[in-house]
């Protein structure tokens, strides 16, 4: 299942309990290299534990986009945005983490995703993803964090859909996202969707194509627009490795 990831404001209540994971962050995120240097820490430390451990599920990608863009804006001031995610996971059970550079009004140069949840299947064609997402800046003093629930069935070998509600338990804003996919066939794949950041929001609106290189390498071409945004674009290059999900 694609995992959508959301920014939102730090909530005041959660702050104390989280007091040893905002330093950690501070450093950590200080500059946008740390993430990536992390993420390749985190990498070394969790290869040896899956070629034994048995059932343990461990992959990951690393993506270069031309724009970060996400709800119908830039997120890295229409730059290049580095993007590694890694993945362990067993029995339906996982753990993630996602890190990009960045720039928004705050100051903030650096962002980093730290998820867990369980998914599984249902029926035939039918899966599910319950997660909780915790997102870490390296300015802004504090984090904010998410709960969200998605949906995706395989109506047939060429069609996909997909709908994902979440919760920002900062703000308490309910947003909400429906998807498809189609397989065009000779590696090509036509994608677009809908999204609300919350129930009043303007809709953005998302169109893209992909096309598969190999198993491991592909490209993909996306544009985002609403009725308060002016239309951004993103051209990634995204590798995987290994294997997300179970």
């Amino acid at each position: 299942m694609t995992v959508t990831r959301r920014r939102s404001s730090a909530n005041p209540r959660q702050m104390r309990s989280a007091q040893k994971s905002r330093r950690f962050s501070r450093h950590l995120l200080r500059h946008p290299m740390n993430v990536i240097l992390a993420s390749s820490a985190i990498l070394t430390a969790i290869v040896p534990s899956a070629t034994w451990a048995d059932g343990l599920s461990f992959g990951g990608n690393l993506a270069v986009t031309s724009n970060y863009i996400s709800d119908g804006l830039s997120e890295s001031d229409s730059r290049p945005a580095l993007q590694p995610f890694l993945e362990i996971s067993k029995n339906g059970i996982y753990a993630n983490a996602w890190a990009s550079n960045i720039k928004d009004e705050d100051g903030n140069t650096a962002a980093l995703d730290l998820g867990t949840g369980y998914r599984g299947d249902l029926s035939s064609g039918l899966s599910y993803d319950l997660g909780y997402t915790q997102h870490l800046f390296n300015k802004t003093h504090g984090y904010s964090a998410e709960i969200d629930g998605s949906m995706e069935y395989a109506v047939n070998e060429q069609l996909t859909l997909s709908g994902e509600l979440s919760y920002d338990l900062a703000v308490h804003r309910l947003g909400e996202s429906f998807g498809a996919a189609y397989d065009l066939g000779n590696s090509w794949t036509l994608n677009g969707g809908i999204s609300k950041i919350d129930p009043l929001a303007p809709l953005v609106a998302e169109v893209g194509v992909g096309y598969a290189l190999n198993d491991n390498l592909n490209l993909d071409l996306q544009y985002q627009d609403s009725a308060s945004t002016t239309g951004v674009a993103a051209l990634t290059v995204n590798y995987a490795f290994g294997k997300v999900g179970d």
